[in-house]
């Protein structure tokens, strides 16, 4: 969330600008491919949004939610708010919200709170219950992460990987998530949270 980009292209953009727009890495395949006026193969679309009509200023900044996600954690960030997914209720956050095993939830507004310290959600529960809502559409969009018991030890202590995920892959979508209108996706999927 924090990485700085630096873009150089002398006959397109010009010099000296400064953006707090977030992209992701994701972006810079459908961005390049837009600039070389080329289009990705239908049937393996892409997870990433155009930044060219952004950065060569005819367009505005593309409005979207980014979404991640892990074994253990996820995000959503839609403008200045993020919303934070801690999956089991564990010690990912150091107990601050026990280990009853049930998935907690924490709202940022990063323009005030840069470093995620001050949880906002109680303020802004509608806003929860929205993102928290996009989280789980795009959870269920993605393949299953392999249980625990797929990864096999080898002789010398290294893991490797064991069983494949139950999941299948379909036209559209693969491990690394699914593109859809107005969002982008990275990730595999993990059981469906609770309330």
């Amino acid at each position: 969330m924090r990485v700085p980009l630096i873009v150089r292209w002398p006959a397109v953009i010009d010099a000296g600008q400064v953006s707090d727009l977030p992209n992701a890495t994701f972006d810079w395949t459908a961005t390049l491919l837009d600039a070389a006026g080329a289009t990705p193969d239908a049937d393996h679309p892409l997870d990433g949004t155009s930044l060219l009509g952004w950065l060569t200023g005819t367009q505005g900044a593309p409005q979207r939610d980014l979404l991640w996600r892990t074994r253990e954690q996820g995000a959503v960030r839609r403008g200045h708010y993020k919303l934070l997914v801690d999956r089991h209720g564990h010690s990912v956050w150091h107990n601050l919200f026990g280990t009853d095993g049930r998935p907690s939830y924490r709202l940022f507004d990063l323009s005030a709170d840069g470093r995620e310290k001050a949880d906002v959600a109680d303020q802004r529960p509608g806003l929860v219950a929205e993102l928290k809502a996009v989280w789980r559409s795009f959870d269920e969009e993605l393949l299953p992460y392999p249980d625990a018991s797929a990864w096999d030890a080898s002789a010398d202590g290294a893991s490797s990987r064991g069983a494949s995920t139950s999941g299948r892959s379909t036209p559209g979508q693969s491990t690394l998530g699914r593109s859809t209108p107005g969002r982008s996706t990275t990730g595999g999927q993990c059981p469906g949270l609770p309330d």
